[in-house]
């Protein structure tokens, strides 16, 4: 037992050894011929200013008067002038009585739809267009297709009905005697209800056309493109911190097709921009959208309101109010690479009118091709915080920079065509 203990510990000292050994060596080579490579890729990089301001716009608010509301104008869904936007009712008693008569009359409608088909499906095909609406309404649901569910439930409810009526009676006469008498039983319960809901209810309509929306802050009086043209930095700030009541208000519609945007700016950042340009505005969430300097503004105490506006997108807009956002001065466009990939090389050429040769200094990058290193002259667009966005310099030697090359970042004694792939 003594002599195996013995033999395992010194198996086990054999191979840590071992292991120690082969890191070291693993370090020292690695230390003496550092190579490593990354790939090259396009990428943008944006000149921009950070921007934290408000989205003002054309805004009629809407008040609902008291009482029970019930929406049925869309939300960001456009009006025209006169158009329902909302039912109001006196109590509560009005609003069930308003939404059953709308059930009792979708079922009417229903009714008269399987009534008025040229023919009655048997039970067999009804059966199956059942169990297809189930699963189309299942998969909208799971998929999060909620514009989809209302048309897939009422068409399933139809189904439904129709699959009702079809057991009840095996004969074709008898089927459209009972949807008949059906009929006539709703538009009786429909009756009654419109007579005893009469004068609790009245219509909300539009006096403008534009765009609904429910989303009001009491903003909308208060900021307004006029306004906004004339507000100073400190007049912008005392707005946005004092809205007015959104009490009873219901909603609003938005007017025109213009947005505006303004924020507060030094009069440094303004010198960068001028009135009229157009220019890319990005939003927090990522919404990028083409937007004009509309005015610069008289300057308080080294501060002035820049206001952007826009005649494109308002329906993307159409939530927004207080938002970060970044203004784009200038994109550009390159391949990106690594700044320690980057390497100042010397190359001479030959002048051909004097025959003097001429050497220069060629920036560029070092890529692997095959098994060798080429070199290939770039000009550097932009500079980020490691990286550099290049482009080809030249074509004359046919060594052009690509998305995609695997650029070596770090090696020892390069030279174009030296061999650095075993």
């Amino acid at each position: 037992m003594k002599e195996g203990k013995k033999f395992t510990r010194v198996v086990t000292l054999i191979l840590l050894v071992g292991v120690l050994l082969y890191l070291g060596i693993y370090a020292v080579r690695s230390l003496n011929d550092p190579f490593t490579t990354t790939i090259a890729y396009l990428d943008t990089l944006d000149d921009s200013l950070d921007l934290d301001g408000v989205v003002v716009r054309e805004e009629e608010t809407l008040s609902g008067g008291g009482g029970t509301v019930n929406v049925v104008a869309s939300e960001g869904g456009r009006v025209a002038v006169g158009e329902e936007v909302a039912q109001i009712y006196q109590d509560s008693g009005a609003l069930e009585n308003q939404q059953q008569l709308t059930e009792l009359e979708q079922e009417l409608e229903q009714l008269n739809a399987i009534l008025s088909s040229s023919a009655l499906e048997n039970q067999i095909d009804l059966e199956r267009q059942v169990l297809q609406a189930i699963l189309n309404l299942r998969e909208q649901a799971a998929g999060g297709k909620l514009s989809a569910l209302g048309t897939s439930a009422q068409t399933l409810r139809t189904l439904t009905l129709q699959y009702a009526l079809a057991d009840s009676s095996s004969e074709d006469d008898g089927l459209s005697e009972t949807i008949s008498q059906a009929i006539e039983e709703l538009e009786a319960q429909i009756a009654a209800l419109s007579a005893q809901s009469s004068g609790g209810t009245s219509s909300l309509t539009s006096s403008s056309s534009g765009l609904f929306s429910q989303i009001v802050d009491g903003l909308e009086q208060i900021l307004t493109p006029e306004a906004l043209l004339s507000m100073s930095p400190s007049q912008l700030e005392t707005a946005l911190s004092a809205p007015g009541s959104t009490d009873g208000l219901i909603g609003k519609i938005v007017t025109g097709d213009s947005w505006y945007y303004a924020a507060v700016i030094t009069e440094e950042q303004a010198r960068e921009l001028t009135e009229g340009e157009e220019l890319l505005l990005v939003f927090s969430s990522s919404l990028e959208l083409s937007v004009e300097v509309e005015q610069l503004g008289a300057a308080e105490d080294g501060q002035l309101v820049l206001t952007l506006s826009s005649n494109r997108s308002l329906t993307d807009v159409l939530a927004l109010r207080e938002q970060t956002a970044e203004l784009v001065l200038e994109r550009y466009e390159g391949i990106r690479v690594p700044q320690k990939a980057l390497r100042i090389e010397e190359e001479t050429t030959v002048d051909e009118e004097t025959g003097e040769s001429v050497t220069v200094q060629v920036t560029g990058v070092y890529t692997v091709v095959g098994a060798q290193a080429q070199f290939n002259p770039v000009e550097i667009v932009a500079a980020g915080s490691d990286y550099y966005l290049v482009t080809p310099a030249t074509e004359d030697s046919g060594h052009l920079l690509r998305a995609g090359d695997e650029v070596i970042v770090r090696a020892s004694g390069l030279y174009d065509g030296k061999v650095v792939v075993e």
